[in-house]
This record gives C-alpha cells, structure tokens and sequence, in this order.
C-alpha cells in the first residue's frame, strides 16, 4: 500500500510506537477529531474505522453494508446507513445500464425502495442510535448532467421514501412516481 511506501508514516510509527497500519489509521483519525473537536465539529467516519479506535463523539458511515453501522450501534456510538448495494446510485439501475467497475452491481428501483437502515436483528436500544441513512452518486464515471439524471431518478425518490415512511406500498410508489416523472 501506499503506507507501507511512505518514509513519512514509517517515521509516524517509529515516533509514535505505532505497531501497524491499523494503529496509524486509528492515529489519524484521533488527530482529526481533535482538530475538529477545538472547531465545534463531529467527524463522520466511513466504517471501516470500527477496525480501531473509536469514540463516543464519531458517527460511523456504514457504507460497505450495514456491519460497521451494527457495530457502532451496539457499543452506543452514531451510526448513518447507506449500505452500497441499495444506496449507491453510481452503479446501473438495470441490465442495460453499463457497470464501470466489477465491483459494481445492479441496484434497481425497487431494491433502492425496500431499504430499510435497521437491520432485523439489532435491539431496540442499539437502533436508537441509528440516525439515519444516506445515498450517494460517485461521479468519477458520470460524464454528462443527463447521465447523472438517469443514475439518481427514480432512486432518489425511493430513497427517500424508504427512509421516511413507516408503511412502505411500492405498487402505490410506483403509481405516484409517474405523476412525479409525467406531471399533467
């Protein structure tokens, strides 16, 4: 990896005895939740920082699944849902729609609707601490405004719905969502 290359981080964790990549990660992170502390912030971190240290004032990103977040969540800490296989609009819609990655999987209309950010078997203390969910669109692939356009609708008004509504009905979604496409 590009740490294991770096002068500048092995001198990090020569000064610092920091013993892996993981401590540095957990160093870094620790220096930027200072930093932003002294400025009245919150960091929001992606999940992948449940792998080390983690306060009680970081809110975890869980964006790989829903694992980081249900971690976060049992040991009391803020936790965003936006799992990639619902809430990542950069990737196809549909069959037609090309994957620019391998990693890449179709996430249809009404995938994107029955989202939900609890999972089933998480208590209703852990789920106290889930203060939401999120979708994104990486645009490193996304050429042009109608290409961004076809990507996040009708996605993005499934997402919303799935996180705002407590009775999900997609046949009455998908009706309403053509007076939203097709207004008369």
């Amino acid at each position: 990896t590009q740490w294991q290359q770096s002068l500048f981080v092995q001198q990090l964790m020569q000064e610092k005895k920091l013993k892996n990549y993981t401590a540095v990660h957990a160093y870094i992170i620790q220096e930027i939740e200072k930093h932003l502390t002294q400025k009245g912030k919150r960091i929001i971190a992606w999940g992948e920082v449940m792998r080390g240290y983690v306060s009680d004032s970081v809110v975890v990103m869980s964006w790989k699944s829903k694992a980081a977040g249900n971690k976060a969540t049992k040991l009391g800490k803020q936790a965003i849902m936006a799992p990639r296989l619902y809430c990542y609009f950069d990737y196809p819609q549909n069959i037609q729609d090309k994957k620019n990655g391998k990693w890449m999987v179709y996430t249809p209309l009404k995938k994107t609707y029955c989202f939900t950010p609890y999972s089933k078997h998480l208590s209703p203390q852990a789920r106290q601490f889930i203060i939401g969910g999120e979708a994104a669109v990486w645009t490193e692939h996304i050429a042009t405004e109608q290409q961004l356009l076809h990507q996040i609708m009708p996605r993005l008004a499934a997402i919303s719905e799935a996180l705002w509504s407590h009775q999900k009905d997609f046949k009455d979604f998908e009706r309403r969502l053509q007076l939203l496409l097709n207004p008369q």
